[in-house]
């Protein structure tokens, strides 16, 4: 990837085999460096070959494409492990720093708008996925891929803010079969990315497909803010913006509901495109324990709602995996509720889950704009995510749950 005039989020590669067939992959090009970037592992016969497209979908003739030297490594043979991380911010590692350039860039706005470059997906080297070890190796994804270890190949879409919607596919697949969320959404990606499963990396060839979803659809943000952010008591007793009854109720009729629907109908989704794949789903922790407690404004009730809404989660998960095993989809939950005892919000030293962040990166909006100058300060939505001793837990629970 060149560091000079890569500038689209979506750059459309297609890579012809020598057979006759051809796989596409988008990827966001604005990497800010000259470096080698894969597009995947792919069963060549023939004669190969990689073209990019100057035309993305939805273009609007702004963002430059950039296209570099191309090489084709060979493999003795097909990795053992070929993993793709979709999902939300607790995928992403939002919060535990380290961020790849191209998912943190461009969040100071332009004579006072939205900057429209702007990517805050935070895909971070310290995320779970990337820490963890998988059944049959002795090292890290981070350290194989380090390494060179050419029996794994790893592929990151995960993006922060992301709803069910943002992984639903809509570029790949033909227009009668466009799935809907349960409110209706078509797939979507965002900061000027492709949706999820439209990157084109989760493909017969993928292994495993990691995630977690759910949290954005469930309005955990503002349900955070709501509570941390007034003095006013029963946050949760209170409708959020767009519901009619209170935040509790209306979150757990969701889980039910919606959640339930969306997350199932991402599962079909992959395994359409990925036949053999496994796909791990995590659910959430709890974020504030009754035993650890530094929010004076936050009831010894309102954190026993929040705790049974993580149950909640997690009893849907049991569900969802019933569910899809009869569809032949080959689900494994990861549960962190355990995991993170007495290493929640208020743990102090020992805390997995960021208070609040007020260190705003590159890619978020500035809180404070002085005379056009933006000052990086403000409620970060790294606030209440793992740190990274909360993606290293999240790694042990992922290591456990593909080994039972």
């Amino acid at each position: 990837m060149p560091e000079v005039a890569a500038w689209t989020q979506r750059a459309r590669y297609e890579v012809s085999l020598g057979n006759g067939i051809v796989k596409t992959r988008y990827l966001p090009q604005r990497v800010g460096s000259n470096k080698w970037v894969s597009l995947g592992v792919f069963p060549i016969d023939g004669v190969p070959k990689v073209t990019l497209s100057n035309t993305a979908v939805n273009g609007d003739g702004v963002d430059d494409v950039a296209w570099d030297a191309v090489s084709f490594l060979p493999l003795a043979q097909k990795p053992r492990d070929i993993v793709v991380a979709i999902g939300d911010s607790f995928s992403s590692g939002e919060g535990a720093k380290d961020y790849f350039s191209e998912s943190d860039n461009n969040g100071n706005p332009i004579n006072g708008k939205p900057n429209r470059f702007q990517n805050a997906c935070h895909r971070s080297n310290n995320s779970w996925s990337l820490k963890s070890v998988l059944p049959g190796s002795l090292l890290s994804t981070k350290n194989r891929i380090a390494q060179g270890d050419p029996s794994i190949d790893y592929s990151f879409v995960a993006c922060s803010g992301a709803e069910t919607k943002n992984a639903l596919p809509f570029l790949t697949v033909p227009d009668s079969q466009r799935p809907q969320s349960s409110y209706g959404a078509f797939g979507t990606g965002q900061y000027g990315e492709v949706a999820q499963l439209d990157s084109g990396f989760i493909d017969e060839s993928t292994t495993l497909v990691t995630m977690t979803m759910g949290g954005n659809d469930l309005k955990f943000a503002q349900i955070m803010q709501a509570c941390v952010g007034t003095i006013m008591p029963r946050c949760l007793e209170e409708p959020l913006e767009g519901d009619a009854i209170s935040a509790f109720d209306a979150t757990n009729k969701k889980i039910k509901d919606n959640l339930y629907f969306d997350l199932l109908k991402i599962m079909q989704e992959i395994k359409k495109k990925a036949p053999s794949a496994k796909i791990l789903i995590m659910g959430y922790p709890f974020l504030i324990e009754r035993n650890l407690q530094c929010f004076p404004n936050i009831s010894s009730k309102e954190i026993d709602q929040m705790a049974q809404i993580a149950m909640n989660i997690r009893a849907m998960l049991l569900m969802l995996k019933t569910a899809g095993g009869a569809q032949g989809i080959d689900i494994v939950l990861g549960d962190p509720i355990d995991k993170f005892q007495n290493h929640s919000v208020c743990a102090n030293e020992n805390a997995g889950i960021n208070g609040i962040v007020t260190d705003q990166t590159e890619g978020e909006v500035p809180a404070i704009n002085v005379f056009n100058h933006a000052i990086p300060l403000g409620l970060s939505a790294q606030s209440f995510h793992p740190n990274q001793l909360g993606t290293t837990l999240y790694a042990e629970v992922m290591n456990e749950a593909l080994r039972k």
